[in-house]
């Protein structure tokens, strides 16, 4: 679990870096404590929350609160079959990123992907996996968390 702190140290860096903005349609996945929703939805225009459990998207509307509009959505990310159009953003916290169908279905539904990590090394070996697949990751650290973001081939990063 991300905490509060590390949540909105991320969010702000991705907001200066422009990762995350304003105007976006933002997807944000498995956030149990929901800090990290919080945060995104203090920064962009609308937020999508999914998790498997009715009580974390519970708490992810409790730290919304005063942010934006965000849509609860019930569901397992490692079952989810994106349907809809694209999102802006879209940010999956560590618990389904053991699954290398996660990182094919995060590309599927996100112009700009964020994956979050509270073990520096995990994040380290995620961008190299990245990096060997052609991708071009960028990474930033704050208060102990890690955010490896990248922009998947074929998107179109400055959309909106």
């Amino acid at each position: 679990m991300i905490d509060e702190n590390a949540s909105e140290a991320i969010v702000g860096l991705l907001v200066s870096e422009g990762v995350l903005r304003p105007s976006d349609c933002a997807m944000v996945v498995a956030d149990s404590g929901g800090h990290a929703v919080g945060a995104v939805s203090r920064n962009a225009r609308v937020v999508v929350f999914m998790d498997a459990s009715r009580e974390s998207l519970e708490a992810g509307r409790r730290c919304s609160e005063g942010g934006c509009k965000v849509e609860l959505f019930e569901r397992d990310w490692t079952t989810y079959v994106p349907s809809r159009g694209r999102y802006d953003f879209c940010m999956v916290c560590p618990s389904v990123l053991s699954e290398p169908a996660s990182l094919k279905r995060m590309e599927q539904v996100a112009d700009r992907c964020v994956a979050l990590f509270g073990d520096p090394g995990e994040a380290s070996e995620f961008a190299s996996e990245l990096e060997s697949e052609g991708r071009m990751p960028s990474r930033i650290t704050a208060e102990g968390t890690a955010a490896i973001f990248w922009v998947p081939s074929g998107s179109d990063p400055g959309r909106r």
